[in-house]
């Protein structure tokens, strides 16, 4: 009688617990445990059924979604993707199911997806990435996609990626760029007619009509300077693999002598250049265009820094690789090169700081570059045009490089931050 007692106090303490570990049940409490229990399973059965329901009513939505989905767990094996991904990605329809729990790089061949849930499982936050996705159709004919891959962390070390195509976007993109090439191919030749005629009727001129002269003179130059700023843009983005002539450069050299063309607008202003880094640094890249970006870069500089002040140049060797650059197939021991830009004025506008590098953009719209009188206006300096930085993102990019705007913490100026590679190789960004 002893046991059997011990045994039932034992069965009830065990099934009080059980009971507890169910969510609580109103107007349960005077029941007897096993009616208790028997509630408890059926709200729970209820619950999960409820559960499982939701569960499909938004694979519904996500698999009639315009865009695609997919989701990884945390082996990296495939555990869903709807319908758009699979037309993405090119995985068969009839077989996307089978491709499920296999591992995603054998399913999709796209490293640039796998370093994309790379980053968001390191990170433990939201990232995005943009590639060209290479695949062949069944002719085996080869089809380059644009996507956009927006990653975010989920429970249980999943990990889901939206899927967006920028077929559309790059496409109206270039159109549009090739539009203001070709306007500004024809714009050339009748500006550089107007300039030529007003210099030839110049010194023709009475004296109370040489201001008006020297004005059509300065805003003809000032117009051809845009026209040839937006053809070299084009030129940069439309043929890349003929722009680039690399070469050994020397910054230190590069530095000094975009300093020196620019030196009569910083004297207007009693600017001083403050340089610190190697006397000799020499880097492989197109010294040209380099040449361009760091007058790009001083002009800016000169413009919006106060009179009696600095602008600042550091140049640093052995820098630290920038995030999210990988060589591919190159030497870990990569070396890298740092040149910073600071100027003495207010800085970029914290809203203007990721615009600044795109085009005809202008962090204020009442900041008019005033030619400065007795200036040599045929330095390319960008005219106030908003294609400067433009300009020198699309060198830096296409040399293996980052640029990077941003508000130095302690002088306030603006902070131009480029990362450069000592050697010529290719770099995915």
């Amino acid at each position: 009688m002893g046991l059997w007692f011990w045994s039932s106090r034992r069965a009830y303490q065990q099934l009080n617990e059980l009971i507890a570990s169910f969510p609580k049940q109103p107007h349960t409490q005077t029941m007897p445990p096993r009616v208790r229990l028997l509630k408890a399973v059926r709200s729970q059965q209820q619950s999960e059924q409820l559960l499982h329901q939701r569960i499909g009513l938004w694979r519904n939505i996500l698999q009639a979604a315009p865009i695609g989905y997919l989701e990884v767990n945390r082996e990296d094996y495939l555990y869903w993707l709807n319908t758009k991904a699979a037309t993405l990605l090119n995985v068969d329809s009839h077989s996307s199911k089978s491709a499920l729990r296999r591992p995603l790089l054998q399913v999709i061949r796209s490293y640039e997806l796998d370093r994309l849930i790379e980053s968001v499982r390191f990170h433990q936050s939201s990232q995005y990435r943009d590639w060209i996705f290479h695949a062949l159709r069944e002719r085996g004919e080869a089809r380059d996609l644009p996507i956009r891959g927006y990653g975010f962390p989920l429970e249980n070390g999943h990990i889901g990626v939206f899927l967006e195509s920028r077929w559309e976007s790059v496409q109206l993109a270039d159109e549009r760029d090739r539009w203001t090439s070709d306007v500004a191919h024809e714009l050339k030749t009748p500006l550089t007619s107007i300039r030529l005629l007003a210099e030839t009727l110049q010194p023709n001129i009475t004296p109370a009509f040489q201001p008006w002269m020297d004005r059509l003179i300065q805003e003809t130059i000032r117009l051809s300077v845009l026209v040839q700023d937006i053809l070299d843009l084009s030129q940069m983005t439309f043929q890349n693999d003929r722009v680039l002539d690399r070469s050994t450069v020397d910054l230190a050299g590069l530095i000094q002598s975009a300093w020196v063309t620019l030196e009569p607008l910083a004297q207007a202003k009693n600017l001083s250049l403050y340089y610190e880094g190697p006397d000799h640094h020499t880097i492989q890249a197109d010294g040209n265009w380099l040449l361009r970006v760091m007058l790009n870069l001083i002009d800016n500089s000169i413009k919006f820094s106060p009179v009696d002040r600095a602008i600042s140049i550091y140049v640093r060797p052995n820098a630290k690789p920038p995030a999210g650059v990988r060589p591919d197939g190159g030497s870990p021991s990569q070396q890298w090169t740092q040149i910073d830009v600071i100027d003495s004025g207010e800085g970029f506008p914290e809203e203007s700081l990721t615009q600044v590098f795109k085009r005809f953009y202008k962090a204020d719209p009442s900041r008019k570059r005033p030619i400065a009188e007795g200036s040599d206006l045929r330095v390319p300096t960008g005219g106030g045009s908003g294609l400067g930085l433009a300009i020198a993102h699309q060198i830096i990019k296409d040399s293996g490089g980052t640029i990077e705007a941003k508000n130095h913490p302690e002088l306030g100026g603006a902070w131009i931050q480029i990362v450069l590679p000592n050697v010529s190789l290719s770099y995915n960004v």
